[in-house]
């Protein structure tokens, strides 16, 4: 009997309490729970058990689990760690120090439940993230909604090789000092804004100032919508008075693939937020005014974001209702604190990606590409490791994202970050304005579907070979003889519109795949429709399912 209570004892301490293990749950009760990753294989037996994933971090990830899932852990070979009983008391966040600043003491603002590089994991109360944010840490919201494990998105997405661009040149030509200045002096209160009809100065962009946010997010709405003629949401993931916006161009072929540059628009109290992050947002804003003003195949987007300074919440919920509407999101590159540079040492910038999506190397290497092509004064320094900002939202739902930065790795970061002397006057103009000139360049890069020669129409109707009969669920191909190719399908009458890049194509109608009718050289013109009809075999099966392209 006696043997019988020890072991009943041990298994408790095992199932509960794993060495490093502070406190015990009870059989039901869901746990906050660390689950150690030491390789790629640890994922996929942990992505067997099934538990939701929160986030990863520090060479693991979080969970949430009762007994019967630690259980499960365990069984899958995975080292575990409870780190908090209860899922339900509390917030927890993600706290970052930032490099060349003292480390806070993280223990006077909340509970430190587990030590990671550069940070903590913190059980800490909401209205405390202004407060720590002052003393230079950063905090990254753990939301406890599961976070999809297969980050997809491996396929090549970003050009390998690039050449400059005349058109892109024409983009970087039209950055200069007094614009980047004029919009970073407008949101930093310096100068006055024109919103609600009216003029006002910016007093704050702190998320939850009330009238200062409101007008700070609706003068660069308004902007956008009135002075560019973009598409503008007010997404709401907290309050009207502190939506992030998004301002859209629609891509006249492929209008589902969608890109996006962005940055945080709020500040912290007690500083104007010069650099942290007026500096990213005036990038945004000239990113907008300078795009619009050509074609896009795709879909582009200029985001800013609010809720950054209290752990990523507004980029967090966007990313997470992308991922849940099944938004194609091709890659979104963040902008933040990109001003700051200690006048006469080495122009370096940071530029961030993760491991675990690989094509955010890829996104990452085309900006530096982008930097040496266009003879930018800047020395990009490509580096992993830092989620201290609103790309990590994104990698949260396996979107790919990049960080560019200054020198975070090397040391030379802003000594006014957080503080109130983070100003105008504290940033490196020179510096400042390449950045902002290498980011739009980029822009335009990444995407690849500019279309400066414009967009026409092709149209027709396929029928049937011996009597005419229109032909329903036809497929059109287009190729422009360059790997890249467009489809539609016919409707009940046969008939097919399909928006088209001006170029010169070779179209292939089919109703089945073994008979197809091809027409070469198909010339399509910017702002005119062009008609062909097709006359196509019928196949005796073609009205079962078709293959798909």
């Amino acid at each position: 009997m006696k043997n019988r209570f020890v072991i009943a004892i041990l298994l408790l301490i095992l199932l509960g309490n794993l060495p490093g293990n502070a406190q015990a749950t009870s059989p039901n009760q869901q746990a906050l729970v660390y689950v150690k990753l030491g390789s790629s294989d640890d994922l996929i037996r942990f992505s067997s058990t099934q538990l939701p994933m929160f986030t990863i971090l520090g060479g693991g990830l979080l969970t949430g689990t009762n007994r019967a899932g630690q259980q499960t852990l365990l069984e899958a070979g995975l080292s575990y760690q409870v780190v908090y009983p209860d899922l339900l008391e509390g917030s927890f966040y993600l706290a970052e120090n930032r490099v060349g600043h003292p480390a806070p003491d993280f223990a006077s603002y909340g509970q430190v439940l587990l030590n990671i590089a550069n940070g903590v994991l913190l059980r800490m109360d909401p209205t405390q993230s202004d407060a720590i944010s002052q003393v230079g840490a950063e905090l990254h919201a753990i939301t406890l909604v599961p976070k999809p494990l297969s980050l997809a998105q491996s396929i090549d997405v970003f050009p390998n090789v690039i050449d400059p661009d005349p058109i892109i040149q024409g983009m970087i030509d039209q950055v200069s000092e007094t614009k980047v200045y004029t919009y970073e002096q407008q949101l930093t209160g310096e100068l006055p804004v024109w919103v609600d009809e009216n003029w006002y100065t910016i007093t704050s962009r702190h998320t939850y100032s009330g009238v200062p946010i409101q007008k700070t997010t609706s003068y660069v709405g308004q902007h956008m919508a009135n002075e560019l003629g973009l598409y503008v949401e007010y997404h709401e993931w907290n309050n009207s008075t502190n939506p992030n916006v998004i301002g859209e161009i629609p891509g006249s072929v492929n209008p589902d693939d969608i890109f996006i540059i962005g940055a945080h628009i709020d500040d912290v109290n007690g500083t104007s937020g010069a650099d942290d992050n007026a500096s990213g947002s005036a990038a945004t804003l000239l990113a907008a005014d300078i795009l619009s003003q050509y074609q896009w195949s795709c879909t582009i987007r200029f985001a800013f974001w609010t809720g950054e300074e209290q752990g990523m919440l507004g980029s967090e919920a966007y990313a997470e209702r992308a991922h849940n509407t099944g938004e194609n999101i091709f890659g979104y590159l963040n902008l933040d604190m990109i001003a700051w540079n200690t006048l006469g040492t080495n122009p370096n910038i940071n530029l961030f990606y993760t491991n675990s999506i690989p094509p955010t190397l890829q996104l990452a290497q085309l900006y530096a590409d982008v930097v040496d092509a266009y003879n930018l004064d800047l020395d990009p320094v490509l580096g992993t490791g830092v989620t201290a900002s609103d790309h990590a939202s994104f990698w949260n739902y396996g979107f790919s994202s990049i960080l560019a930065i200054e020198n975070e790795m090397g040391g030379d970061f802003n000594p006014y970050y957080h503080r109130f002397g983070d100003t105008s006057a504290h940033t490196d103009p020179a510096y400042f304005t390449n950045f902002v000139k290498a980011s739009i360049a980029t822009y335009a890069h990444m995407s690849g579907c500019l279309t400066p020669d414009g967009v026409g129409t092709l149209d027709g109707h396929v029928s049937a070979a011996g009597g005419g009969t229109p032909i329903e669920n036809a497929t059109v191909i287009t190729n422009d003889g360059e790997g890249h190719t467009y489809s539609t399908k016919t409707d009940s009458a046969g008939y097919f519109k399909i928006a088209l890049i001006a170029d010169t194509y070779t179209v292939t109608a089919f109703a089945c795949s073994i008979l197809p009718t091809t027409i070469n050289e198909v010339i399509i013109t910017a702002d005119t429709v062009t008609s062909h009809n097709f006359i196509v075999q019928q196949c005796e099966n073609f009205y079962l399912p078709q293959v798909n392209r």
